[in-house]
């Protein structure tokens, strides 16, 4: 039996068939934003399409992930230091929970926090361009997200694109282990 797939927003010149058993639900549409700086009307989907990920992981390609910049920096302690690389994140992240600062270990934390900080503004934009595309084409540009969205929309389209990434599953606010993320360093 052939069924029509719901069509998306910028696709309702390119309806598809396929021959899908169950058709997926045509999307929730999600208000994004604040009546302050602008609202959009994104569809839910519960999931990126790959085309979505595919553009993050190629506009990313040369932004830092968490963990290379804290695999970079323990590298640094361990020359520096003369710690191995397991001591050396211990450290660096011990410093980041505020557990008796290491006057030694300070230059890197703000290290950290700088470069984490540089690099989030690129990361949004690129993830909420990705979510912009969803509604207005494959043309819409991450150059046309710095120019025309404000900052804070920029913000909120992206947490919704890493909710999208996430398959909105729900986590507590709780940080990350020490162990993990040492865990997730080491296999980077």
């Amino acid at each position: 039996m052939l069924v029509d797939a719901p069509a998306f927003p910028n696709m309702a010149s390119k309806k598809t068939t396929l021959p899908w058993k169950i058709a997926p639900k045509s999307p929730e549409l999600i208000e994004v934003g604040h009546a302050d700086y602008g609202v959009i009307e994104i569809p839910k989907l519960g999931a990126l399409k790959v085309n979505e990920a595919v553009f993050i992981q190629q506009e990313t390609k040369d932004c830092p992930s968490v963990q290379r910049i804290a695999s970079d920096l323990a590298f640094a302690i361990e020359k520096q230091e003369g710690l191995n690389r397991d001591e050396a994140l211990a450290a660096l992240f011990r410093q980041g929970e505020g557990e008796g600062v290491d006057s030694r270990f300070f230059r890197y934390l703000i290290d950290f926090q700088e470069r984490i900080a540089a690099t989030t503004p690129v990361r949004n934009t690129v993830l909420a361009t990705a979510m912009l595309r969803r509604i207005m084409g494959e043309e819409w540009t991450v150059q046309q997200t710095g120019d025309e969205i404000p900052v804070k929309l920029v913000n909120d389209l992206a947490e919704f694109c890493s909710k999208e990434m996430n398959g909105w599953v729900e986590t507590e606010a709780e940080p990350e282990s020490e162990e993990s993320v040492v865990e997730q360093v080491k296999n980077d």
